[in-house]
């Protein structure tokens, strides 16, 4: 009986496993396509942190898109709306979309 349970509960955190590897592996996809893919780090927006944010090659005009910028100084990369950058910041793409929470695996 213990075996049948124990044999029982394998299986369970085995699709489970299978489940979130999954979610990481599709987030990821778009990069083999040229997106660029982050994990949001804080709260900004409509975007929690860890959020998978999928940002495409930096080509619209709108000044207040959402954005993914660098800024060599710090080597940091931040989300924010293009108006509001400094000029040490180096846009990379914009916004496509983002996947709720999916992230947050990553950190387990």
């Amino acid at each position: 009986m213990i075996n049948k349970c124990m044999f029982s509960a394998f299986r369970y955190v085995l699709v489970l496993y299978a489940i979130c590897f999954t979610f990481l592996f599709v987030s990821t996809v778009p990069s083999l396509f040229g997106f660029t893919v982050t994990v949001q780090e804080t709260d900004y927006h409509h975007l929690h942190r860890g959020d998978i944010v999928v940002f495409r090659d930096e080509s619209s005009s709108s000044k207040n898109e959402l954005v993914l910028a660098h800024n060599q100084e710090l080597d940091v990369l931040v989300t924010a709306q293009r108006d509001s950058l400094s000029a040490s910041f180096k846009v990379i793409g914009s916004y496509a979309y983002h996947l709720p929470y999916i992230g947050s695996l990553l950190s387990l």
